[in-house]
Parts: C-alpha cells; sequence; structure tokens
C-alpha cells in the first residue's frame, strides 16, 4: 500500500453502534475538530487572535461536545485580556469533562486567570 508523506490508515470501527453512520459522522467531526484547534492554537501563538478565534468557533461548531474546543476558546479572549468571558468557555469545559479541573488549574496558559474567583471555584475540586 502506497500512499504520500503523512498519510496514514485509520480503521475505525461503528457496527456495534445503534446508528453506525451517525457514530461515524461524529468521530470524523471530532477528528476534524482537533486538526482546527491544533491549528487555533498556531495562529494563536503567532498573534493571530481573530483567526485563532474563527478557528477555534469552527472546531466547537463541528463538535461542542468537544471539551478542548472550549479550553481553545478560552484562550482567545484571555489573550485579549477578557477574563470573564474566558471563565466561561472554561465552565463549558468542565461541563463537559469535570476531569480536567486539575489540569487546567496548573496550565500555565491559564496563569492570568489564577486570581480570577471565578477560576478559582472552577478549579477547586
Amino acid at each position: 500500500m502506497g500512499g504520500d508523506f503523512g498519510d496514514m490508515v485509520v480503521d475505525i470501527r461503528v457496527d456495534a453502534a445503534r446508528a453506525p453512520h451517525a457514530e461515524l459522522r461524529r468521530i470524523l467531526d471530532l477528528r476534524r475538530s482537533g486538526d482546527m484547534l491544533s491549528e487555533a492554537g498556531r495562529l494563536l501563538n503567532a498573534g493571530n487572535v481573530e483567526g485563532a478565534r474563527e478557528r477555534a468557533e469552527a472546531a466547537r461548531d463541528l463538535s461542542p461536545e468537544h471539551d478542548r474546543a472550549w479550553t481553545t476558546l478560552a484562550r482567545v479572549p484571555l489573550a485579549a485580556g477578557r477574563r470573564a468571558e474566558a471563565v466561561a468557555a472554561l465552565k463549558e469545559a468542565v461541563a463537559l469533562q469535570p476531569r480536567i479541573r486539575t489540569s487546567l488549574a496548573s496550565d500555565p496558559a491559564y496563569e492570568p486567570l489564577r486570581a480570577d474567583a471565578g477560576f478559582q471555584t472552577l478549579v477547586r475540586p
């Protein structure tokens, strides 16, 4: 089997799902959302806040149950100093995946929120 550099073969089994086509779509959307979030992170690190926001919102719209979409969306307003908006996005992420509380508390990306009462309440176990 030949392919180009970077190609990968993925075997996704959805035959046990009640709605296999819908499950396959959900998994594909989650994968595409992850790719968009990686790009949003690169754009944010390069200082392109608006481009990062657009990619992160597109990822969230494609896969709203993806907690990483919400944590990335939190970094965008945080870069512009909008702490309340960042905390609101993080609340969505924690609602989807409560286990991330501990990682948020120690993640250097959220250092500007450490003294914020809303953030402290959010990351408290």
